[in-house]
């Protein structure tokens, strides 16, 4: 997925997925169903992607585990939201909500604040989206999964920088680009492009000083 072979992907999850089948592995088929979903979803291919959900909700619920329910949910709030159905987008996206305390203390737990995150903010509901990336900031640190954290930190600079919290927006641009930066991930190039746009916005002394003051500090 990352080197952008979306079909060898694909023919890998499928391969999974038909492993788990064999040796009656729900857990791990319900994630690879999942996986096959969210991709399909990216690559516009709306009913693929939800058949695939309505497999991996069977699952979930046959092992009642609430992580699988919420993800499935959330990844159909986004589905509805492309269909221009903001309704059913706004129920799924409560539905998996609900779940979310129930979550916090399961693998998974980051991906859910995410796509809440993402389908929150195509809501028009930037407060909303705001507060589950700083959940999922919390949560990447605190297992120290720091793809997450870059993206979070990404994110939230946008998002501060929108709401007119520029030192805070600074910050995050600059934390998002030393994660980056520091692990190599396929967005280090996206990370860094933000900073410096951000900088070439507010050149004001506030901000320059914060960028300044954090220069030679970790992440």
């Amino acid at each position: 997925s990352r080197q952008g072979d979306e079909l060898k992907c694909e023919s890998l999850w499928t391969e999974r997925v038909e492993l788990c089948r064999k040796v009656r592995d729900v857990e791990h088929l319900a994630d690879a169903l999942i996986d096959l979903a969210c991709q399909a979803f990216e690559n516009n291919q709306p009913d693929k992607s939800r058949l695939r959900l309505i497999e991996a909700l069977r699952m979930g619920r046959s092992e009642k585990n609430p992580i699988f329910i919420a993800t499935v949910r959330i990844v159909q709030a986004r589905l509805a939201f492309a269909s221009s159905n903001q309704r059913l987008a706004r129920l799924r996206n409560a539905q998996a909500e609900q779940l979310l305390p129930l979550c916090e203390n399961r693998n998974g737990s980051p991906f859910v604040c995410q796509i809440l995150a993402m389908s929150c903010r195509e809501l028009g509901d930037v407060d909303r989206s705001l507060q589950f990336t700083v959940k999922l900031l919390r949560l990447s640190i605190e297992r120290n999964q720091v793809i997450h954290a870059g993206w979070a930190l990404m994110e939230l600079g946008q998002m501060y920088e929108q709401t007119g919290r520029m030192q805070h927006a600074a910050r995050c641009y600059l934390g998002a680009m030393k994660v980056h930066a520091e692990y190599a991930t396929r967005h280090r190039t996206r990370a860094t492009a933000s900073y410096n746009q951000f900088k070439k916005r507010h050149t004001d002394p506030e901000v320059t000083a914060t960028l300044a003051s954090l220069r030679n500090r970790s992440w």
